[in-house]
């Protein structure tokens, strides 16, 4: 028997567990994305529907950034990952995937209560409908459109003069006008100038866009050019991988016009108008295959680049954190990546060896983006010489604009 004064054995005190973070993988997850990745590669067969495969690749880069600053937070034991992206936009994947129609939240849209905090009544929820079924899907359209026209107004100039110049050369060796030939040859270096600057500002650029969702901060020079200056092997590494991923759709490009040209093959003869174009479309379909997954992995590599980029930055240059978005500067604060770290004080003169040293790599670095960036333009005007197409190739380099292999008026 025993007395209500005597103390009890007490339990052993049971730490609480952190947040669930929405880690785990399972199966039907990895199944869910293989099939989202094979809906993006046939959407990417027609030029309207591929807008949708840029906007959902943007959101895709978008999880990517967050997941990755979470991950490499040392808050992250405290804040998990569903806790921290409650705070992000309603748009931002929860899966491992963007999804292509439903919105990414739907459940909670469906029982979210009124303004007045009061259950939301049936009618009220039917008139959710609409964008609880194709929230995603107007996702996908708007950050496709988004990303597209910010893209467009950066290398649309240098690519009208690249093709003015190029158009203008014809025209000179058709009617035999050679005195007059250097104005085509300098408009078109002028423009192959500006597209290859514009393609240096890119790849950290449509990954902040992506980011915020904002058209304005696309355009943030400043903020970019500091992440591309702390980024330049990473973004050199960039360049070579896209001009090789680039090369598989300007062979077939030139391939196409020598299987259609070459008068080895008999059954051109004798084939009909319709099985020549039925072929050219199985060409583009099959070509389609090479460059749908090849934009998909460009932009994941500009979004790992951008995600180690910005938090690096910020940290050594803390002026730069008055430039970033508010809900993206809250972001990073909460997870504790912007904080000023100290380094070790070295003498005057080994810092001097030092800055030298990354000043000369650095500038290797860049004059080997720069000839990278000049072979993609010579790729270009070599495949378009071999096989020429209508102007607005010129104005869509597959792994920058639209992801699709599909050529019109004719392939």
């Amino acid at each position: 028997m025993t007395s209500l004064d005597c103390p009890t054995e007490n339990p052993r005190p049971v730490a609480p567990s952190p947040p669930r973070s929405g880690d785990r993988v399972g199966p039907g997850d990895l199944v869910l994305s293989l099939l989202r990745l094979t809906v993006a590669i046939l959407l990417c067969m027609q030029l309207l529907t591929a807008v949708l495969v840029v906007g959902w690749v943007a959101r895709w880069m978008q999880r990517t950034i967050h997941r990755g600053w979470w991950r490499s937070s040392p808050s992250r034991s405290r804040i998990g990952w569903r806790h921290y992206a409650t705070g992000l936009p309603a748009s931002l994947p929860r899966g491992l995937t963007p999804r292509w129609l439903v919105h990414e939240r739907a459940r909670e849209l469906w029982s979210a209560p009124r303004p007045d905090g009061r259950p939301a009544l049936w009618r009220t929820r039917f008139a959710r409908l609409p964008l609880i079924l194709f929230g995603s899907l107007a996702a996908n359209a708007r950050a496709g459109l988004t990303i597209l026209l910010a893209t467009a107004l950066l290398t649309a100039p240098g690519s009208f003069l690249m093709l003015a110049g190029w158009q203008y050369g014809w025209d000179i060796s058709f009617h035999k006008v050679y005195e007059q030939a250097l104005i085509g040859r300098i408009t078109f270096l002028i423009g192959a100038a500006a597209f290859i600057a514009a393609l240096m500002y890119l790849p950290l650029a449509i990954p902040h866009l992506a980011v915020t969702g904002q058209l304005r901060e696309f355009f943030r020079i400043r903020l970019i050019r500091r992440l591309n200056r702390h980024t330049p092997l990473g973004l050199t590494l960039y360049a070579a991988a896209f001009v090789l991923l680039s090369l598989p759709g300007y062979l077939a490009w030139v391939r196409l016009y020598t299987l259609i040209n070459e008068p080895a093959h008999a059954w051109l003869q004798d084939a009909t108008t319709q099985q020549i174009q039925a072929f050219r479309e199985s060409y583009a379909t099959n070509t389609t295959l090479l460059i749908a997954p090849a934009y998909l992995v460009i932009h994941l590599v500009a979004a790992a680049l951008y995600r180690r980029a910005l938090p690096r930055c910020l940290v050594r240059e803390p002026a730069l954190r008055a430039e970033l978005e508010p809900a993206l500067a809250h972001g990073l604060e909460q997870l504790d990546l912007v904080e000023p770290t100290t380094g070790r004080l070295r003498l005057p003169l080994v810092r001097a060896i030092l800055g030298t040293a990354r000043s000369g790599w650095a500038t290797a670095l860049a004059c080997a983006r720069l000839a990278l960036w000049s072979l993609l333009v010579v790729l270009m005007l070599v495949s378009q010489f071999l096989h020429a197409h209508p102007f607005w190739i010129w104005f869509n380099p597959w792994l920058l604009g639209l992801p699709c292999a599909r050529w019109y008026p004719s392939v």
